[in-house]
């Protein structure tokens, strides 16, 4: 156990405010406590009782809800799930050769496309129905998608003849006891809730995030939940001891086996879970990321030992990964930190380079600058900071040592198409081959170039390329068109020795105001950097890379 707080010790000094932690044991609790403050504005401690917002765990409780209409009959897995929806309709263009099934939504394999925004819709039935279609063929790829998991809250709804926030409550939280475990808000007259912070990737400070603000009433089936560690915990004892009365023990043991196979290793999707191996056991969890929280719920189902990791800290990959595996490990009685390996251990030379995510935009770097691999995270969509993950060998995979990988076992491998992948995490994760540099603030920019003109490029958002057109008057002028802004002046422009800084505002449907912050720097005469897009909310890294482009000419008015 002093291990176990020396760890999380560790991870609140490099930035984390607060974490709540429990570790359960067959069918017990047997260690939860909280550390840090709820607040850095109220600094109150946080307890193992504290709320914290859920975000992605809210998934398997979905899961897990849904799976009692599946034990009755009443749906079948590989049901389309337009045949269930009713009125609702999810968008499918190969519905009449593949449609999309209830299983595929449950392990993302659906064809779906990611989604981290909410419109102004009345209703989660009309998100689904104006907003949500696949992408692709159903059941040719895994991608993360938050909008398969809404749909299937759409069916749970109309399966049980009520909104979906209730059937949960019915079905899960009150037969676990998980009294402090709500859908949007936490309990009336429960003070001890955690707010959400997130380091700024800008300039490093803390940044103090607000309520999510739900466009509509019951939120969201991907990620509403708010609840605690030991309520959590609750939900794990379950799926470590036959379903707990809220699913059978065949339910719970499907749930937890692999459906949709990522990589080679063993590892993909079960059924509202994260399904893998590590340190040669099964395993199981999920994740939960955003607006200002980091979280995580997994166990290893043989040995009935499982973890809740409950961040109020937004991006922190590597502290819930150290964390998690720390904790994992006082439950094994089993050592916190992996011995590492002396012998040399050296990547095929094919793997070494960069790496993009097939969802969130997230890039990685793999190098070999010693006896062992270095994998290096840079900050992203869920990234606050750049990580770096030493690999060591573990079989036909690599066992990370450090960063955000730390503890998982990754698959690397070159395909059949002669492109290196990675996969693994505490996500469905699949990298894949990218040169493209990655992205950063460049250190040696041209301080006598010429930055007057017009530069046209893309900035990659956490949702993929956005077109982005700047013109630069300098000392102190420039306007920007992009993001559904066109010819915005620059406010607080120092275009000037190598560099173009400057902030706009902008307004995007489901996500709301930004402010955007550039940080563009002259490197052989192309424009390269990054745009920090910050709200109440958050801040988000994106890269922006510019070429000089022509300016169309502009017939002026002549005088009579």
């Amino acid at each position: 156990m002093e291990r176990l707080a020396e760890v999380i010790e560790e991870q609140l000094a490099k930035g984390v405010v607060g974490a709540s932690v429990a570790v359960v044991v067959d069918d017990q609790i047997v260690w939860s406590a909280g550390y840090g403050v709820v607040d850095i504005d109220d600094p109150a401690p946080v307890t193992p009782t504290t709320t914290f917002s859920a975000q992605s765990l809210t998934k398997p409780v979905v899961a897990t809800a849904l799976m009692r209409f599946v034990e009755d009959g009443t749906i079948g897995l590989d049901d389309p799930v337009n045949a269930h929806l009713g009125e609702v309709r999810l968008a499918n263009a190969w519905e009449d050769e593949h449609p999309v099934t209830i299983r595929q939504l449950l392990t993302h394999t659906g064809g779906l496309g990611v989604s981290a925004s909410w419109h102004s819709t009345v209703s989660v039935e009309d998100e689904v129905t104006t907003h949500v279609a696949t992408e692709a063929a159903p059941g040719s790829r895994l991608v993360y998608a938050n909008n398969g998991y809404d749909t299937l809250g759409c069916l749970l709804a109309h399966l049980a003849g009520a909104a979906w926030d209730e059937v949960v409550t019915r079905a899960v939280f009150v037969p676990l006891e998980m009294t402090a475990t709500r859908i949007g808000a936490p309990p009336a007259g429960h003070e001890d809730r955690a707010v959400g912070h997130a380091p700024s990737q800008m300039d490093g400070r803390v940044l103090r995030l607000a309520t999510v603000p739900w466009p509509f009433e019951p939120p969201p089936p991907s990620g509403s939940m708010v609840s605690t560690a030991e309520d959590l915990a609750r939900f794990m004892l379950a799926h470590l001891n036959g379903g707990g009365g809220v699913v059978r023990i065949e339910t719970v043991a499907d749930m937890q086996r692999l459906h949709a196979p990522l990589g080679p290793g063993g590892g993909g999707m079960g059924l509202g879970f994260r399904v893998d191996r590590r340190g040669g056991r099964a395993f199981f969890c999920h994740g939960g990321d955003g607006v200002g929280f980091t979280n995580f719920i997994g166990a290893h189902p043989d040995e009935r030992v499982g973890a809740v990791v409950l961040l109020n800290t937004g991006g922190a990959q590597e502290a819930r990964s150290v964390i998690a595996g720390a904790a994992l490990a006082y439950g094994l009685d089993e050592p916190a930190v992996f011995s590492r390996t002396t012998t040399p251990a050296r990547v095929d030379s094919r793997l070494l380079g960069g790496y993009r995510s097939t969802f969130w935009e997230l890039r990685a770097e793999l190098t070999q600058p010693g006896d062992h691999p270095l994998l290096r995270s840079s900050p992203g969509a869920i990234v606050s900071s750049e990580t770096k993950t030493r690999l060591e060998p573990a079989g036909d995979r690599w066992r990370g040592d450090g960063g955000m990988f730390d503890g998982w076992e990754l698959d690397l491998v070159v395909g059949a198409d002669g492109r290196a992948r990675l996969y693994g995490g505490v996500y469905p994760f699949e990298y894949v081959a990218d040169d493209t540099p990655m992205p950063r603030l460049p250190t040696a920019v041209d301080p006598d170039g010429e930055l007057a003109g017009a530069w046209a490029g893309t900035t990659h958002s956490p949702i993929g390329p956005v077109p982005f057109e700047l013109v630069v008057r300098p000392p102190n002028a420039a306007t920007v068109t992009t993001m559904g802004v066109t010819e915005v002046a620059l406010v607080d422009v120092d275009a000037g020795a190598g560099w173009v800084t400057g902030h706009f505002d902008v307004d995007i449907d489901g996500i709301g105001g930004l402010r955007v912050f550039l940080r563009l720097g002259l490197v052989a005469r192309r424009l390269e950097g990054m745009a920090y897009a910050r709200s109440e909310l958050g801040e988000f890294a994106m890269p922006v890379e510019l070429e000089p482009v022509e300016l169309e000419p502009v017939e002026l008015e002549q005088p009579t």
